[in-house]
């Protein structure tokens, strides 16, 4: 956080170390991101009907009882999803979100930090942070809607695309800004405005 302070550096001007620690970590929070993906479509479909199908369950299927394992976890054998999904309790519910609530916003965090010290304009780095804490708050929320009443599967599909994407666009984005050179003209300005000191 402490570079954040600074308006005039950025990503590119980071030391060498720093600048392969933070690519090593914006790769493996990629490579991360497809195996929760891939998590999701062994046990539903990416659609709006497999997210009804999954969340609020198939017609004639029995409610999930509160005792029951965490979502998923007894269906992980054989193709029970596939043949009938029962509604996922408020319970359960709880356990899929919570754990990802504190770790997801987490992430946001250190990757929009990060973001700070691009050269975007700042309405566009204000843009993805909004972008990417909403959809966040709509993928972990909108699935107990959908649970309960049937309705939202659409708009909880569309948050869930849009926060992965979040994550993609920021990460190559940050990729991109590590690696490329800064140009004469940020360090012509740099020189005629100093940087201010960071105490």
């Amino acid at each position: 956080m402490r570079y954040t302070l600074s308006p005039k550096l950025h990503l590119s001007r980071l030391p060498l170390p720093t600048r392969v620690v933070l690519t090593c970590f914006v790769v493996m929070i990629q490579a991360a991101l497809l195996v929760a993906a891939q998590k999701y479509t062994d046990r539903a479909d990416f659609t709006t009907a497999g997210a009804q199908r999954y969340l609020h369950g198939e017609e004639g299927g029995a409610t999930a009882k509160d005792d029951e394992l965490l979502a998923g976890e007894s269906e992980i054998e054989g193709d029970a999803l596939r043949v009938r999904s029962p509604r996922k309790s408020t319970r359960q519910l709880v356990d899929i979100v919570h754990p990802h609530l504190f770790t997801v916003p987490i992430v946001q965090f250190i990757f929009l930090h990060l973001l700070i010290l691009t050269r975007l304009p700042d309405r566009w780095k204000i843009a993805l942070t909004l972008h990417a804490f909403g959809s966040c708050a709509a993928t972990f929320g909108l699935p107990f809607l959908v649970a309960s009443s049937g309705a939202g599967a659409t708009p909880f599909i569309v948050a869930g695309a849009n926060l992965v994407l979040s994550f993609v666009g920021v990460g190559l984005l940050l990729l991109v800004e590590l690696w490329r050179p800064a140009r004469a003209t940020d360090s012509a300005r740099d020189e005629i405005e100093p940087q201010r000191p960071v105490v």
